[in-house]
């Protein structure tokens, strides 16, 4: 099955988002050479810096088959990420999106630009809900995340998908204002909140 996506036909219609599984460059290496079926891979987010996020437990499951997490973000920084992400050979049929956040959009603009050249688009992460300052906190104002969108794209010339949050009451006004920006691409969406509490003698996530 042969689907296009943003300028590429790519070798399969699955894809595998950002997150633990998309942490290494090794792991991305894997799904290219082997699984064909996958035709988007989505590196774990990267931010301006190198950052540890939480420690373990970070992912719990609530009910059978239900999952929710609390990562933190963490993520060996831009310049670490960079070195990694240069050796990967992305073949002609698959499609490579680097997950990026930032603390303003200063930073957003810095780290697509350290990171675009090895990859075939960028994620923008405007939904993370686990980490104050970061993700969710950059992506409820309509405003500001047509400037970021906006100021990505005109720095950088590769496809921009804004990562949206379901923690908010307009993401419809969220979504409209990150095409104005100029979005190639909606992904939607993001981890929910906490849905459930649980008391125990150990913590369910660690955060």
């Amino acid at each position: 099955m042969k689907i296009e996506f943003l300028g590429k036909s790519l070798s399969g219609p699955f894809t595998v988002p950002s997150g633990i599984v998309t942490c290494s460059a090794n792991i991305i290496q894997r799904f290219f050479n082997q699984i064909p079926e996958v035709g988007v891979l989505t590196t774990k987010s990267i931010g301006p810096e190198p950052r540890l996020g939480y420690r373990e437990p970070v992912l719990s499951q609530f009910e059978p088959g239900s999952f929710t997490n609390a990562v933190g973000l963490t993520n060996p920084g831009a310049d670490r990420s960079a070195e990694l992400l240069k050796g990967l050979v992305i073949p002609k049929d698959r499609f490579l999106l680097i997950s990026i956040f930032g603390g303003n959009v200063e930073e957003y603009v810095e780290v697509a630009k350290k990171l675009a050249l090895y990859g075939d688009g960028l994620e923008l992460n405007l939904s993370c809900p686990h980490a104050k300052g970061y993700g969710m906190a950059m992506g409820q104002d309509p405003a500001l995340v047509r400037e970021i969108v906006a100021a990505v794209k005109t720095a950088v010339d590769v496809p921009i998908i804004p990562k949206l949050t379901p923690n908010v009451p307009n993401i419809d006004e969220i979504a409209q204002a990150a095409v104005a920006g100029g979005a190639d691409g909606i992904c939607a969406i993001n981890t929910t909140n906490p849905e459930c509490y649980e008391a125990h003698g150990h913590p369910i996530l660690s955060n």
